[in-house]
């Protein structure tokens, strides 16, 4: 008795023993992904930790500068606490981009404020405001990510490259 070919009789079904995980794309795979926000880490909040180095985050005056912590922080405290909803309302795609523009948003402004002119010291303490709400969307879903992605006995390694790439981007 022959199996069940394309038209054939039936019962011939064999169970296939491969592997379901490896048709996973490599770009779809825990550990990559983990590596993507580690970069995205890297040129966001790499570079604003490497702005803060500056002093000032590289503006002339330390009033603005201060404001600009104070209101940075204050939101990022408030969104922070909502970060979960909103990862569950938008998921982790959305929040990291959203945080990744946040902190591209934050260097243009305070570039424009230290650079070109003081005029622009209001657009730098508002983009510190906008900075607060992605950086609590970015945290999250980088903390989220992690901690999901990761089998239990991975998560230490997976903290330890993440935190690897983002702190070089301080430097």
């Amino acid at each position: 008795r022959g199996g069940g070919g394309a038209g054939g009789g039936g019962g011939g079904y064999v169970a296939s023993t491969v592997n379901p995980y490896s048709s996973v794309s490599f770009l779809r795979k825990g550990f990559t992904q983990n590596i993507v926000a580690g970069m995205v880490a890297f040129t966001g909040p790499g570079l604003f930790n490497a702005m803060q180095g500056l002093g000032n985050a590289g503006g002339s005056d330390p009033k603005v500068a201060a404001t600009m912590n104070a209101v940075l922080y204050a939101t990022f405290s408030i969104f922070g606490v909502l970060s979960g909803s909103l990862f569950n309302l938008l998921g982790t795609k959305i929040l990291m981009s959203f945080g990744a523009l946040t902190y591209a948003f934050y260097a243009i402004s305070v570039y424009l404020w230290g650079q070109v002119d003081d005029s622009y010291a209001a657009l730098a303490i508002v983009s510190s405001a906008v900075l607060g709400l992605g950086a609590a969307c970015l945290w999250g879903a980088q903390g989220t990510m992690t901690l999901s992605y990761a089998m239990e006995n991975q998560k230490g390694l997976f903290f330890g490259i993440f935190w690897l790439i983002f702190n070089m981007g301080g430097a």
